[in-house]
């Protein structure tokens, strides 16, 4: 395609504020009930969330002035970002648990792509702009041309945002573990427990003998290790018995305490319970050791 004139930047279309989505009228009551209780058990959160939005066109606002090529990139992303993270949030109150990890996935996406656009010199984003836009006489419309560009580097390099980018593409891919994770949280050893679009709400659920979702998990009975995280890479080998120096199978490891967990006791525990079992699956977690108190 050749070469066109660069286009000019028109003024920037925004909201003046944003705000948290109301309650869903009309809906059944599942879905109603999921956003009530959202709302009861994350005030601090849903406001600060709220806060950080509107933060968000503030500073949209405060440079709607400056329309260049390079501000029209970053507001492109930003555009992007905001809205993921609106409609998570209206997914998050309606448990729609399943759709919100690509929303976000897709949110950190865009901010890396931001900070590696400034951290090129927009070089990348000038040469895609120079022949983005044109005629398409063949068909008789418009094009943009795709432009192709992924900030891979920056998701690696930034601690933060790609730890959080990690956690959120465990829970996109079509892995076993997260899909039974959000599509059957009751799912247990002597149950899978599936739905198809269940609304129903799954943050905090109180029954007899189940813990808070989201908390601390239960602590094993005494002397065990509580599941090891599968990786989804091969399967450690069975550990093997060691020997004393007469040749004597090694004393069972002495536990610590109640409460008291060093690196030598978390070894001690971890060498006499590996192969005892297989975990579930976690996202990229070691052991925890029940004995161990934080």
């Amino acid at each position: 395609m050749s070469e066109q004139p660069t286009p000019k930047v028109a003024p920037y279309a925004f909201p003046e504020r944003y705000v948290l989505p109301g309650r869903p009228a009309g809906e059944p009551p599942a879905v109603q009930d999921a956003h009530r209780q959202t709302h009861f058990l994350l005030p601090a959160d849903l406001a600060l969330f709220e806060q950080a939005m509107n933060l968000q066109l503030s500073a949209v606002g405060a440079g709607a002035k400056k329309r260049s090529p390079e501000a029209a990139a970053l507001l492109g992303f930003w555009s992007r970002t905001f809205s993921y993270l609106s409609d998570a949030c209206v997914l998050l109150g309606r448990a729609s648990y399943a759709s919100c990890p690509p929303l976000l996935r897709a949110a950190c996406d865009c901010i890396a792509a931001q900070r590696s656009l400034i951290a090129d010199g927009f070089e990348e984003y000038h040469q895609w702009l120079a022949s983005a836009l044109g005629k398409d006489r063949e068909h008789a419309a418009s094009y943009i041309e795709m432009g192709r560009f992924r900030a891979g580097s920056v998701l690696a390099q930034d601690e933060r945002l790609g730890s959080a980018y990690r956690f959120l593409t465990d829970l996109t891919m079509p892995h076993f573990g997260s899909t039974l994770l959000q599509v059957g949280p009751d799912s247990g050893q002597q149950k899978l427990a599936l739905a198809i679009g269940e609304s129903a709400f799954h943050l905090d659920q109180r029954r007899p003998g189940r813990p808070v979702r989201g908390a601390r998990p239960p602590t094993p009975r005494r002397g065990r290790a509580a599941p090891q995280a599968d990786r989804g890479g091969a399967r450690q080998p069975p550990a093997v018995p060691r020997r004393g120096a007469a040749g004597r199978a090694a004393a069972d490891p002495q536990l610590p305490a109640g409460g008291e967990c060093g690196p030598k006791a978390r070894a001690a525990i971890d060498s006499r319970d590996r192969g005892d079992r297989r975990g579930n699956a976690t996202y990229n977690g070691g052991a925890t050791i029940s004995e161990c108190q934080t």
